[in-house]
């Protein structure tokens, strides 16, 4: 049986590219695509990271983004 190297970091590529076709094929029909996402502030810095890189990668596909906080 033969291995198959997959290439992680194009397969990544790739995906975003087809993710951000279709964000714009979406607004082009006039609609609106959003992640809203929840965070209790409970201290946990990972928690932050996870929702900026959340933020940042919603950004480079053109999907908005809201971050909403909750107290402990």
């Amino acid at each position: 049986m033969s291995a198959t190297i997959i290439d992680g970091v194009q397969l990544a590529k790739a995906y975003r590219e087809s993710i951000k076709d279709r964000v714009a094929a979406v607004r082009a029909r006039g609609g609106n695509v959003r992640l809203d996402a929840l965070i209790v502030d409970s201290g946990d810095n990972a928690a932050k990271v996870y929702a900026d890189n959340q933020a940042r990668t919603c950004e480079l596909l053109g999907i908005q983004y809201k971050l909403h906080h909750l107290d402990k």
